[in-house]
């Protein structure tokens, strides 16, 4: 799987570019899980979209996929998504 943004998803303002990014670490994300005990996986879709949104509005973009995907891997080991409120933990 590749993880680097699409070429010509430079448009800020282009809700599908950043859809397809989260989808693309959905991915990812969902195999991590798969490989670990995963205690986020409740609140994996909005571990994902938080990581994509703090990238997005990178003026380089390529690698927001990968760093995003990253974050969230860390979340799946240390079982928490520090930065979503607590009481959405599992």
């Amino acid at each position: 799987m590749t993880m680097m943004a699409p070429i010509g998803s430079d448009d800020r303002n282009d809700r599908r570019a950043f859809d397809d990014l989260v989808r693309l670490v959905q991915r990812g994300a969902i195999e991590a899980c798969a490989e670990v005990d995963c205690l986020i996986a409740p609140i994996l879709d909005r571990c994902v979209e938080r990581a994509v949104a703090t990238r997005w509005s990178s003026p380089i973009r390529t690698y927001v996929p990968l760093l995003a995907l990253r974050e969230v891997q860390d979340c799946c080991r240390l079982g928490a998504c520090p930065d979503l409120d607590s009481a959405d933990a599992c």
